[in-house]
């Protein structure tokens, strides 16, 4: 079986998945929960850990059946769910609530949780499990795990610089990922700080930034680096990382950046900002990063 790394999630997951609307009894016949497990054994067995699903396969027929596959299987840490809500209404618990309502989704994640039997739900910063608190009512059952990441140089910064067509000299700042994570700010602060060049490292348009960057008179000194297959010669190249995120979960490019000993500068807005010391490791930016 091959597998793939779900986007910066770290998780590694199947090329194949095993759909389970068919245990929802909807496909002409009607499957029993031994035979659900014992699909999902075998699918174990063939190396699929990818198991998708949703509340309205069977009315909650296909979530229940996984959660009870996973019990009776004790495997329940080597598989991947994927589920989705909005579907079913949940009467009379969301009476007068409209879909996609705060208390509506908290009621379909915690029923959903129920079902496959799961008892915690995994935040990836603290940030986000008073998120959680705060607007799903969710205190009991979270539990805070950071991102993994890999720091390990590959390239010298020398050598860095002369793959990326870097200047050798200068003062690099680096921003990584979408541009519409603040590259506006990243923009000024190169502005109003001469000498320092930004080497920009993301999938993103740049038609409509080029001008931007043209009309604040800093074009010459933006290195557009596009999209890498890995960012380490990036993070290697560079002096400082600029990340003046308007909101990040936890903020992956900040602990791998930090990973290969590249200070960063960050607004609060990102999760990652609680493994930084203020003024050691990186500069924590406090306040709304567009009012400067």
């Amino acid at each position: 079986m091959h597998y793939r790394i779900l986007g910066k999630t770290g998780l590694k997951v199947s090329v194949i998945g095993m759909g389970t609307w068919q245990f929802g009894g909807e496909w002409a016949k009607e499957f029993t929960p031994d035979e659900a497990t014992a699909m999902i054994g075998r699918a174990g067995e063939l190396g699929i850990n990818l198991l998708d699903t949703a509340e309205c396969y069977g009315d909650h027929t296909s979530e229940a059946f996984i959660g009870q596959a996973l019990r009776e299987l004790g495997q329940r840490d080597r598989f991947i769910i994927a589920t989705k809500f909005g579907h079913v209404d949940y009467q009379p618990a969301v009476e007068g609530m409209p879909r996609g309502s705060r208390g509506y989704v908290r009621i379909a994640v915690e029923q959903s949780l129920e079902r496959f039997g799961a008892r915690r739900v995994i935040a990836p910063s603290a940030k986000v499990a008073g998120e959680i608190a705060r607007y799903y009512g969710r205190n009991d059952g979270v539990t805070v795990v950071h991102h993994g990441f890999s720091g390990a140089a590959r390239h010298d910064p020398s050598t860095a610089r002369r793959t990326l067509r870097l200047p050798a000299d200068a003062t690099i700042a680096l921003f990584v990922g979408d541009l519409r994570k603040g590259f506006d700010v990243a923009l000024e602060a190169v502005r109003r700080t001469p000498g320092v060049r930004l080497a920009v490292v993301s999938r993103s348009s740049t038609g409509a930034m080029r001008q931007r960057a043209a009309a604040a008179g800093v074009l010459d000194r933006i290195h557009w680096i596009g999209e890498l297959p890995s960012a380490d010669i990036a993070y290697e190249a560079a002096d400082v990382l600029l990340h003046p995120t308007i909101y990040d979960a936890f903020g992956l490019v900040v602990a791998e950046a930090m990973a290969h000993g590249v200070p960063p500068v960050v607004t609060r807005a990102a999760g990652v900002t609680e493994l930084i010391r203020h003024g050691a490791s990186g500069w924590i930016v406090e306040g709304d990063p567009r009012d400067g």
